[in-house]
């Protein structure tokens, strides 16, 4: 009886660790290298660490483990004011972008993590398979979109149609449908 109700309390225990969300563990993860409390998505790190661009998140992933997770970086550039270094990552999950979340890692003049600001999603466990092909996603929106009633697209505006062709100086110029027709997949939070 004794065994029985051991490996009752040993299961449930385990079951409660594995539906732990990600966020906390990554915060469990991160604790030991902040200097101050996690505030509004800013984490302040102890510049006295060795982390490289992206080490940080992908110790986390690995140490979770969280491997449908991942970081992209999407781009890199040092700001003329203070000579830090910006690494900016966008969130995606099985390999598709999550709209909105991501981070941005930034590095001292030593090349220190000094602080990231952060936007994440965590315990995302879902079915990423397209329920529509690209095209008629797009059909399906422009009709539901029409069907409002008080919409009115751009390359039905004659008026716009004109501007764009002003603007880029170009008679043939368009703003038409037919740009419009690359969907891309994305998660939505």
């Amino acid at each position: 009886m004794r065994k029985k109700l051991l490996f009752i309390i040993t299961f449930h225990f385990g079951l409660s660790l594995h539906s732990f969300g990600q966020y906390q563990h990554f915060i469990q993860f991160i604790n030991p290298y902040l200097s101050s409390p996690v505030e509004s998505g800013f984490y302040r790190i102890n510049p006295n660490n060795v982390f490289i661009p992206g080490q940080l998140y992908h110790q986390y992933r690995v140490s979770t483990p969280d491997l449908d997770n991942q970081m992209a970086l999407i781009d890199y550039h040092t700001d003329s004011l203070v000579g830090y270094n910006h690494y900016k990552y966008q969130q995606l999950y099985k390999n598709i972008p999550i709209e909105g979340a991501g981070c941005i890692e930034h590095f001292n003049q030593q090349n220190k993590l000094v602080y990231i600001n952060a936007k994440l999603v965590d315990s995302i466990k879902q079915d990423v398979t397209p329920k529509l092909d690209p095209k008629d996603a797009i059909s399906s929106l422009i009709e539901k979109l029409n069907g409002l009633g008080r919409n009115e697209f751009a390359w039905n505006n004659p008026e716009y149609e004109q501007q764009i062709q002003d603007d880029m100086n170009d008679v043939n110029a368009t703003i038409g449908i037919e740009n419009f027709k690359h969907a891309k997949e994305i998660i939505s939070k």
